[in-house]
């Protein structure tokens, strides 16, 4: 009984469900319209177009930015810090030159003024120089004075030049000299200038004012500054001194500044050796050939030759004859002048005797008693 009871009841209600849909629509299949409470649309999109709430035209669709915004408490002007993030911010005034009225826009829009010297510069109407008067004043004139900066002048001389006529005073020159030189005046005085030098001229000082003047003597000068001097003009004591025992020259093969040639050992000669020229001994190879005569050979003792008396390479001396009868001979191993012994001498009858023994006698021609000899000695013919 009571499975047929509900059974019944719920069949009830989908009678008076569709009953009740019917009554709205009119039908069993069109959608609900917007009088009626529905959306008149089948689709959601639909369904928002048909409300007026269709997003990218009607309403704004959701973001992050929006939220940001929406979670703002505090009165300011608006700024995105980030994806998603915001903050207030207000203009702030610097310290000075600029005042600012509203900065945060909440009781209108911010202003910005000038104040302080801006302000004071904006309100200048004239024409000139501008210059700082005070604090937070200025003022427009023709002229600056020498204690702001200035020169204090509105006009000079052509051709002059500005200078100090006192410690807080500027006045202006005379006119220069075309070319000239500028001279100072002294304290308080002018400058000037003297007239311009001719080509190859030269400021010399003087006890007054210099002047120009041409060189002359050792060294003169040209128009292109180009100095010279004069043939013969440098004395010994000119020239830089020299070292002890030199010479002024070039050693090298090449051209270049001269140097000290110094002769650093006694007997040397100056010569050239392969690329160089300097002190030294002179070798075998810079004498030509019978160039040495014999009155350039050094002199020799009396009665003496020029030779080599031992049996050796060496420097050769003189070998002297001591004595008359002497004969130049090889002794052993030396050479020499000396008697040649009879030993040595063979071959000549009687025209020599034995080293040894008694002069032969000649007769009544030679009435010398014998006596001993040694050596050899040609007899008498």
């Amino acid at each position: 009984m009571l499975k047929r009871g509900l059974a019944a009841a719920a069949f009830l209600l989908v009678a008076i469900f569709v009953t009740f849909a019917h009554a709205q629509t009119g039908s069993g299949t069109s959608p609900l319209t917007i009088a009626k409470g529905g959306t008149g649309a089948t689709t959601a999109a639909a369904a928002r177009t048909n409300l007026g709430v269709a997003i990218g035209t009607a309403v704004q669709a959701w973001d992050a930015d929006l939220d940001c915004l929406a979670a703002l408490s505090s009165a300011g002007l608006a700024a995105r810090t980030g994806a998603g993030t915001c903050a207030t911010r207000i203009i702030v005034a610097p310290a000075a030159g600029i005042t600012v009225t509203n900065g945060d826009g909440v009781a209108g829009n911010p202003t910005l003024a000038l104040a302080n010297d801006l302000a004071a510069l904006e309100a200048l109407s004239g024409t000139g120089i501008a210059r700082r008067t005070g604090t937070d004043a200025w003022s427009v004139g023709a002229t600056v004075a020498v204690g702001e900066g200035g020169t204090g002048l509105t006009a000079g001389t052509s051709g002059g030049i500005p200078y100090f006529s006192s410690t807080s005073t500027i006045a202006s020159s005379a006119l220069l000299a075309q070319y000239g030189v500028l001279i100072g005046g002294g304290a308080g005085g002018a400058p000037a200038s003297i007239t311009a030098c001719t080509s190859g001229q030269l400021v010399i000082g003087q006890s007054g004012a210099p002047a120009c003047h041409t060189l002359t003597g050792d060294v003169t000068v040209n128009s292109a500054g180009v100095t010279a001097i004069g043939t013969n003009k440098v004395t010994d004591a000119m020239l830089r001194q020299s070292a002890g025992l030199s010479l002024l020259g070039r050693a090298g093969n090449s051209t270049g500044n001269v140097a000290d040639i110094t002769a650093a050992n006694d007997n040397e000669v100056l010569r050239r050796s392969g690329t160089a020229i300097g002190f030294g001994t002179i070798a075998t190879g810079g004498i030509a050939d019978n160039a040495v005569t014999d009155a350039k050979l050094r002199q020799s003792a009396a009665l003496s030759l020029l030779g080599r008396a031992s049996n050796s390479t060496g420097n050769v001396a003189d070998i002297a004859a001591s004595s008359d009868g002497d004969v130049l001979r090889r002794a052993g191993t030396a050479i020499g002048f000396g008697a040649i012994p009879s030993t040595s001498v063979t071959g000549l009858g009687t025209a020599a005797s034995a080293n040894t023994g008694t002069r032969p006698s000649r007769g009544r021609r030679d009435r010398r008693k014998d006596r001993p000899w040694s050596g050899i000695r040609l007899r008498h013919l």
